[in-house]
């Protein structure tokens, strides 16, 4: 495996593969968490169930991480920075597949599924409201031949209730909160491959001594700057996006969502959540900028940025105007949007016990890190399929 995120091991496949088919148990089959286990110990004999990976993250991607390994027979600990979960924002919502074997794997569809916010439709607009097309299973009955379209094939959750599903299936003590990783050092094996690791620390002063390490902190990652501390900082892609939720009703909204843009800006809905009758939605409203006035947008007050995008949209069509008005600014969400060049394949014959995933291994800027969903299940395993991988 690159020093990154590879293909899914063979080990991993057949037991996403039977979690599937098995209907998405809450955890691995024994069988197939047994040939996790044996496939692991043949091939990597220097980790046992005993040793520690450590997990620096506590985000989708991370907390999944630890989810795969635990489901293996594997310890798996996770350090966050923030102090505790609800620290963070709503978030986005996710696009999530109904067919996405790495969910199946963790146990998760079930749930999805019924947490789910449908949308079964899309239309892509003028600023001025003319329309440039439409798409969804809500526009088609009976296509190609005759034969019934599936009613859809993506769940929309909040980000924040996958995380939540994640934790609850954790063991306990899983996540260690209000944990800011400084530094990490690894240790080489012997010559007969035994030993190593990596000790990190912490900006409490805490040490921790691991087997191997996963970085699962973001574009800014601090595993990925301190392995590759000569590699260049992610870069601005020449777009500021601000994400916001609004209670607002209204047609267009209502099990499907659009697009607008004018040029400049687009503008992109998803349903967010529902309680009841009411549902709120998820805009996100992305417009090219210089860095620096992104950077000084971004950074100004929710407040402030609310009436500026008010402002910018004032003579869009419905119910982009009132979107923005019944938008609470403090689900405001903005950034400049950032990408880095994936980190190289490792030399011939090198050997590692850290590696990364999701933003920390392949940033995907404008269109958001949504692989970090694969991620979840194919790198925890492979992580620990063989030294050299990593």
């Amino acid at each position: 495996m690159a020093w990154g995120v590879a293909a899914a091991s063979t080990a991993n496949q057949a037991a996403a593969g039977r979690s599937a088919q098995e209907g998405q148990a809450r955890e691995l089959s024994p069988r197939a968490a047994e040939e996790v286990r044996l496939r692991l110990r043949a091939q990597r004999g220097w980790l046992t169930p005993e040793s520690l990976v450590a997990i620096v993250g506590g985000g989708i991607g991370g907390l999944a991480t630890a989810l795969a390994l635990q489901q293996a027979g594997l310890r798996a600990r996770v350090y966050e920075r923030d102090s505790g979960f609800d620290v963070r924002r709503q978030g986005y919502g996710l696009t999530l597949s109904t067919t996405n074997s790495a969910l199946a794997a963790l146990g998760l569809l079930d749930e999805l599924r019924q947490r789910d916010v449908p949308s079964r439709s899309h239309f892509v607009f003028k600023s001025d409201g003319e329309i440039l097309g439409y798409f969804g299973n809500a526009f088609s009955t009976l296509e190609d031949g005759g034969r019934a379209l599936p009613d859809r094939g993506n769940l929309r959750v909040p980000r924040q209730v996958l995380r939540q599903m994640l934790l609850d299936r954790l063991a306990p003590g899983t996540v260690e909160w209000d944990h800011q990783l400084l530094e990490f050092a690894e240790h080489p094996p012997d010559n007969g491959g035994a030993g190593g690791g990596v000790t990190l620390t912490f900006a409490s002063g805490k040490v921790v001594e691991a087997a191997a390490l996963i970085g699962a902190d973001g574009i800014h990652s601090v595993v990925r700057g301190r392995r590759r501390p000569a590699a260049d900082p992610p870069g601005y892609l020449g777009v500021l996006a601000v994400v916001g939720i609004t209670p607002v009703s209204h047609p267009l909204l209502h099990e499907r969502g659009f697009y607008t843009l004018d040029g400049q800006m687009r503008m992109f809905t998803m349903p967010f959540s529902r309680a009841g009758d009411a549902q709120q939605t998820m805009w996100q409203l992305s417009m090219s900028l210089p860095e620096v006035e992104a950077r000084s947008l971004a950074a100004s007050g929710p407040a402030e940025l609310l009436q500026e995008l008010q402002c910018l949209c004032r003579d869009w069509h419905a119910p982009v105007p009132e979107m923005l008005r019944g938008t609470d600014p403090g689900s405001l969400w903005a950034a400049p949007l950032c990408d880095a060049q994936p980190p190289p394949a490792p030399k011939k014959g090198s050997s590692s016990a850290v590696t990364v995933l999701g933003d920390a291994a392949h940033p995907m800027g404008n269109i958001f890190c949504f692989c970090y969903v694969r991620d979840m299940v194919v790198p925890p395993l492979r992580v620990c399929h063989r030294r050299g991988a990593l």
